[in-house]
């Protein structure tokens, strides 16, 4: 669908994207990604499924609307973005889930032929209060055309597990899943699965049923002071990983 895309600012993350985590969000940092070039094609593709707009999918028609011509729809440059925001900047082990966007903008008109670059700014990162293994990171998003100008901004939220929750988990002879919803808790040494459930990144939701039978030398209970359960090694004395 697009050419492949790399970093395009001096400076990129010291770690790659399959080994980053929460601690490595430097507030301040400045990165740069891309660029994917809009055709007429792709616009007018996207636009007669999902924005069946004239401005959108009718290029003589736009010729008389507001922008002169045809444009992309909002939607579309939200997608590149996403696109490029997954493939270079957002961690594939350490993202949990987002709470959502702030002050979505769509600044200027996107028009066939224009390459589109995501430039990210770390803007704020704190740990949660809540669940320890985790924290925040509010980033500045702008999507910029080939002349460097904003043609979409906004603010994007997303929770992140930090590095140590993973180290510990990892010291216990825990790993977590490469995938969240898809995997389980593994132990190392033996890689059968502890838990027959879904792994879940809420230590409100339980890991395994008590009803459950856990792999050889394992017992599933309840975590202290906590209403979910996880198969444990070495019985009721053992720890919880991470």
């Amino acid at each position: 669908m697009t050419a492949p895309t790399t970093t395009l600012s001096e400076a990129d993350f010291v770690v790659p994207i399959e080994d980053r985590y929460f601690e490595d969000y430097v507030p301040g940092a400045v990165y740069v990604y891309g660029s994917i070039t809009m055709t007429e094609e792709d616009i007018l593709r996207f636009a007669r499924e999902f924005d069946p707009q004239g401005t959108h999918i009718d290029p003589q028609a736009a010729l008389q609307g507001p922008y002169q011509g045809l444009i992309a729809s909002g939607w579309h440059t939200c997608a590149v973005m996403m696109r490029l925001y997954a493939d270079h900047y957002i961690s594939k082990v350490g993202g949990l889930a987002s709470p959502g966007v702030e002050e979505l903008r769509w600044v200027r008109p996107v028009r066939p032929g224009d390459g589109l670059s995501l430039r990210t700014t770390v803007r704020e990162t704190r740990l949660s209060r809540s669940k320890p293994d985790r924290g925040l990171v509010h980033t500045g998003i702008e999507v910029l055309n080939q002349h460097g100008e904003p043609v979409l901004t906004m603010t994007a939220v997303n929770f992140l597990l930090r590095r140590t929750a993973a180290g510990q988990a990892a010291a216990a002879g825990y790993s977590y899943p490469a995938e969240k919803g898809v995997g389980r808790w593994t132990l190392l040494s033996t890689g059968s699965p502890t838990c027959p459930v879904p792994w879940s990144t809420s230590w409100s939701r339980p890991w395994c049923s008590p009803r459950t039978r856990c792999s050889s030398g394992l017992s599933c209970r309840a975590r202290p002071r906590r209403s979910s359960a996880g198969c444990w090694p070495g019985g009721a004395t053992s720890t919880w990983p991470g």
